[in-house]
């Protein structure tokens, strides 16, 4: 395992462990919200 591999597992487990999800979760959370957001502004307010 190189060390770019190393790096990346462990800020995904420090991510999982602020978050408790992991970060491709917390995207696709958050792109859900988004839409939502957008949906519930588009008229202003």
């Amino acid at each position: 395992m190189g060390r770019g591999k190393q790096a990346g597992d462990a800020k995904s487990i420090l991510f999982k462990r602020l978050y408790g999800v992991k970060p491709e979760t917390f995207e696709k959370m958050k792109s859900i919200l988004q839409k939502e957001y957008d949906k519930l502004h588009r008229e202003g307010g």
